[in-house]
Parts: structure tokens; sequence; C-alpha cells
């Protein structure tokens, strides 16, 4: 059992926010099946955002730079397992770019109409980030996430503000 992990999740979508691109997971097994965001572990000596350049690229055979972290959350499972750290990234490209997204690994990628995420078998928190990263006010002339944070849930300042979340499994 290894202490502390840590992963990054990222959500690409077109520009106008109208499609995104998910994968359908095989592992772990309480995800076989259902979809959720490109993402995976997070290599030693590697940041977060070279992670997830790297995992978009690696399952989806496309290489996207304008990752924008939006959220992190540090998860802990007393007992069965150590904490968890998930960075969660968005991204824009052009549509036909997010099209020619392709199944590189044993995990099927989708890119699906963002409405009809409520329709998909997915992992459940997919139904609030989909939304929370489409929803992030955007600094148009550079691309950024602004500052914009929901006040309940709080933040943490990073290279751009983000929405922080910690969550014990009992």
């Amino acid at each position: 059992m290894e202490d502390h992990i840590e992963y990054v999740v990222g959500f690409a979508f077109d520009d106008d926010a109208d499609f995104v691109c998910l994968i359908k997971k095989a592992k772990p097994a309480w995800q076989a099946g259902l979809m959720n965001g490109v993402g995976g572990k997070i290599e030693p000596g590697e940041s977060p955002r070279e992670a997830m350049i790297r995992e978009f690229r690696e399952e989806t055979g496309l290489r996207c730079d304008n990752w924008n972290l939006f959220m992190e959350l540090q998860a802990y499972n007393p007992g069965v397992s150590g904490s968890a750290r998930v960075y969660f990234f968005e991204a824009r490209m052009k549509i036909q770019e997010l099209l020619g997204a392709s199944t590189t690994t044993d995990e099927q990628v989708c890119v699906v109409s963002v409405p009809n995420i409520r329709y998909c078998e997915c992992v459940p928190n997919l139904r609030w980030l989909v939304p929370m990263a489409v929803g992030m006010p955007r600094d148009r002339s550079s691309g950024r996430v602004s500052s914009f944070l929901a006040a309940e849930i709080g933040c943490v300042a990073k290279a751009a503000p983000v929405q922080s979340l910690e969550l014990e499994i009992a």
C-alpha cells in the first residue's frame, strides 16, 4: 500500500464547451466501465501540469498544452489505503482537434456532448466536476482561469487560484 499517491484528471472541451473528451475506464475496478476524465498518476519529478500533458497525449494521441488547474482534491481512506491528491484541469481546443482524439490504450476515448453527461454511466463526481470546469470564468486575454472561487469550498493559492476540497472516506 502506497502512503500517498498523486493523480491528474483533465477535461478537454471544444472552444464553446459544448463537447468534452472523456475516457471509458478499464481500471481501477471501481471505475471499470464508467466514463471519467483523462488522467493518471503523476510520475516522480513531474509537475501536475506536465503529468496532465503527458497523460492526455498517451491516452488520446493529442498534444494539448493549455491545461488550467481548477481544483485539487485531497482524499483519505483510513485503514484501506493512504492519502491521495487529485489535481483537476480543464483545457479548450478547436472542435476539429478534439474530434481527432483516438483510443491509444485499453480505455476507450469518447467525445461527449456536455449536456448528455447526465445520461452517461460515469464516476459519480463527473456530474459536478464537468459543470464546474465549464463554469470557471476565464481571463479572455490569457486563457487562464480567473480568480472566481466557490466560497463554500474555499481555495488554495497556486499558479492560478484553485478550488480545494478535502474528503475523508469512512
